[in-house]
């Protein structure tokens, strides 16, 4: 790349979005850093912090309703349907947890590609002159 302004973007604008794109994989979040966005890049690994927690808490509420209920058939032989129905509820709220994250970490791949990709089209598009031509 040339350093004219008047033909190319200097190097220091123009970011690759691989690289953003590698920062999101790691994660959610970093490639918007990388990029400059730093707010939604925050807010990104917020919210995928928050998507965990909710797995963990889950995870840690069905072991608790999987240790009752065991206890319960050990002691009676016959189960609560309401711990079922708890135990169940948090098996599904782990397992949706888990796509949420999932879902949040492929969008934040995305977007990182798609914001680098936008911004380096407007270091292009604003580096070159009028008259000029690649």
């Amino acid at each position: 790349m040339n350093r004219e302004v008047g033909t190319r973007a200097l190097p220091s604008q123009v970011k690759h979005d691989g690289l953003a794109t590698l920062f999101s994989f790691l994660c959610p979040g970093l490639g918007h850093i990388y990029l400059g966005a730093i707010l939604r890049g925050v807010g990104m690994i917020v919210v995928m912090l928050l998507i965990i927690q909710s797995a963990i808490a889950a995870h840690r509420d069905d072991l608790f309703w999987q240790r009752l209920l065991v206890s319960e058939i050990q002691l009676d032989g016959n189960t609560n349907p309401a711990s079922m129905r708890q135990s169940m509820l948090a098996t599904y709220w782990f397992l949706g947890s888990l796509l949420a994250a999932a879902l949040w970490w492929i969008w934040g791949m995305v977007s990182a590609r798609r914001l680098a990709q936008r911004l380096n089209s407007v270091a292009v598009t604003c580096s070159r002159s009028p008259g000029t031509s690649d």
